[in-house]
């Protein structure tokens, strides 16, 4: 898995240590209300005003190495870059409409995204120019986190932040058809299309231990969050047998977002507690 996790390890009695690095473009640590599933929302700066690509839509950098994907062409941390990232690294959808933000109700509109009026957690939020504090030239996107009854949560970029907004400010939604709107229930495995087993994290000594259904044995990523959507461990292990032993540099809450994934692909997102 070289070049995937940027990791320091050392193996010691089966047991791995490692510490994560993240990174990005101006240097920030963005607050915890700025992250939706894990990916932050990020300050423009002067730095900011090319390109941004990504590897794990956590870290950025505005110059291409391998095995990091472009989210934004130009312009930096644009409304446009976060919408992709998010897509992109929480959905697996590779591209977002042309055009600039407030077109993308009317422009083609990419493979794994579908145009809704009716949203859910992780759908893209589309304001038209000068609607609800957007842009009177280009239009807004951001992410939408809560939906209660006609007020949205959304997280944005490009004046970076959280806030609420009316439904009606939308002129439509942009939803990831693999998004179900919801976080998975603690303990399930989401496997694309079926619902597989159960996933247990356990304590031990100072490490987390991830137990996996069917007695899995591959090389995994497992990045783990606060409920408020700070990552807090980013670590790379391999499952033999079904069982990954991991011994993150941070404290990790008793309960938190789970994300699992190989090199390819996200397998699981979803609650965790520790049992």
């Amino acid at each position: 898995m070289a070049g995937y996790c940027r990791t320091v390890i050392v193996i010691l009695y089966s047991v791995i240590y490692f510490r994560a690095v993240a990174e990005n473009i101006c240097d920030e640590v963005p607050p915890d209300e700025r992250y939706v599933d894990g990916i932050p929302a990020y300050e423009q700066c002067s730095a900011s005003d090319g390109s941004v690509y990504s590897n794990n839509g956590v870290d950025t950098r505005s110059t291409r190495e391998d095995g990091w994907k472009r989210t934004q062409w130009g312009g930096g941390y644009q409304c446009t870059e976060y919408a992709c990232r998010y897509l992109q690294f929480v959905w697996g959808v590779e591209s977002v409409p042309n055009g600039n933000a407030g077109s993308w109700c009317d422009a083609r509109i990419p493979e794994g995204l579908v145009k809704t009026d009716v949203p859910v957690h992780g759908d893209v939020i589309v304001f038209a120019p000068g609607v609800c504090g957007a842009s009177a030239e280009t239009g807004h996107v951001a992410v939408v986190d809560i939906v209660k009854d006609s007020t949205l949560t959304i997280v944005e970029q490009n004046r970076a932040g959280r806030r609420r907004c009316k439904l009606s400010c939308a002129s439509c939604f942009l939803h990831a058809k693999a998004n179900n709107g919801i976080v998975a229930t603690a303990g399930n495995l989401q496997h694309r299309r079926r619902r597989v087993s159960r996933i247990q994290v356990l304590r031990v000594n100072s490490g987390v231990s991830v137990l996996l259904p069917d007695k899995t044995d591959l090389d995994l990523r497992i990045q783990l969050y606060t409920l408020h959507g700070r990552l807090v461990a980013d670590l790379c292990g391999h499952a033999t047998d079904g069982t990954v032993r991991l011994t993150p540099d941070a404290a990790v809450p008793r309960t938190g977002v789970m994300v699992l994934r190989t090199e390819k692909r996200i397998l699981y997102r979803g609650l965790f507690t520790f049992l």
